[in-house]
């Protein structure tokens, strides 16, 4: 799929093999699914085995991870908006749709053999890899609402696991001063927080965790997971405080600080109000918008604390603290954030 010398003689010819294996590897995807059709079912289901045998070529070797990348990206239909001449008609806008939630249902029974892609290949260095698990995971996310929050649970997964405390503490005062608070029993010690060691492997899952972030249904997903509601899940209830540590640990890696860099504009997608699920071309008053699009009250002066945090920390980078500025800045065309500003 990606060996194909555009100066060949049988360039032709090896276009047409290309186009003949998606076109085989796309009549697995032709049946329908049944509504009183089980799970079992589901997962030997020919359209399945094939997503499962195809994600574990992917990953087989690394001679084939692009080739696996660039069959699946060619399998998955296009994000939506659709660019087209004319607009669709109301039955070609359902079918592609039902479409997409044909392509959710059968990912969900290989959602082992995604995380092992996603675990293998987020951390990639090379960069036309990186723009393939871009896209990639991008138009996974874009087929559904759970194929959103898929992606979402599996790099959260993959990022907790791999930021693991890497000292048995660390003093919270940048200066390395110990601060001391009153016990109940009168008694003052020094504050302690876990430091977590950042590899250029994960640094580089949680940049591509941030990009997708800018797909609205992985921020949807973010906010919900990680949100004190009954919708969200207490396994990833520490995932913003690390990011926030992280931010606020003083950086000696590159790695470390590519990963604060990562983090702010995490944060500043999180708190971007374009980036929502909301139909802006419905009458939707601001104050419905800004609760379906930003991090609750909660979520949100913790993230304030620590951009604050950042910015009065001298021996932060200037990278990471002019974005954080930038956030705060926007954060004040509102009243909600204004009045956590403030706090």
């Amino acid at each position: 799929m990606c060996s194909v010398p555009t100066s060949s003689l049988y360039n032709s010819d090896l276009n047409k093999i290309q186009r003949d294996i998606c076109d085989t590897l796309l009549a697995f995807t032709q049946e329908e699914l049944q509504q009183t059709q089980t799970d079992d079912a589901l997962s030997r289901s020919l359209w399945t085995l094939m997503l499962k045998e195809l994600l574990k070529y992917t990953i087989k070797s690394p001679y084939t991870y692009m080739s696996g990348l660039l069959i699946l990206s060619e399998l998955l239909p296009l994000p939506f908006p659709l660019h087209t001449k004319d607009p669709l008609s109301e039955e070609e806008a359902e079918a592609a749709v039902m479409s997409r939630k044909l392509w959710s249902v059968h990912l969900q029974s290989a959602t082992p053999e995604l995380f092992s892609v996603l675990d293998t290949l987020s951390g990639t260095g090379c960069q036309p890899l990186q723009h393939l698990m871009r896209r990639v995971c991008w138009q996974i996310a874009d087929l559904a609402a759970p194929s959103a929050l898929r992606i979402t649970k599996i790099l959260l997964d993959i990022l907790m696991v791999n930021l693991k405390p890497k000292k048995p503490s660390q003093t919270t005062e940048a200066t390395g001063v110990a601060t001391t608070e009153k016990k109940e029993g009168g008694a003052g010690e020094e504050e302690m927080t876990a430091v977590r060691t950042v590899s250029i492997h994960t640094a580089k899952t949680l940049n591509l965790f941030t990009y997708l972030l800018s797909h609205p249904g992985i921020k949807a997903s973010l906010l919900q997971l990680i949100g004190t509601s009954i919708n969200s899940d207490p396994k990833y209830k520490d995932f913003l405080p690390i990011m926030l540590q992280l931010l606020n640990q003083t950086a000696e890696t590159p790695a470390e600080i590519q990963a604060q860099e990562g983090i702010v504009s995490m944060i500043h997608n999180m708190c971007e109000l374009e980036i929502s699920m909301v139909n802006t071309d419905l009458p939707v008053t601001l104050a419905e918008h800004l609760a379906n699009s930003l991090p609750e009250s909660i979520l949100m002066a913790e993230i304030m604390a620590a951009l604050l945090e950042h910015i009065g920390n001298p021996l932060q980078s200037y990278a990471s603290i002019l974005p954080c500025l930038r956030t705060l800045i926007f954060l004040t065309d509102h009243d909600y954030g204004f009045f956590h500003l403030k706090m």
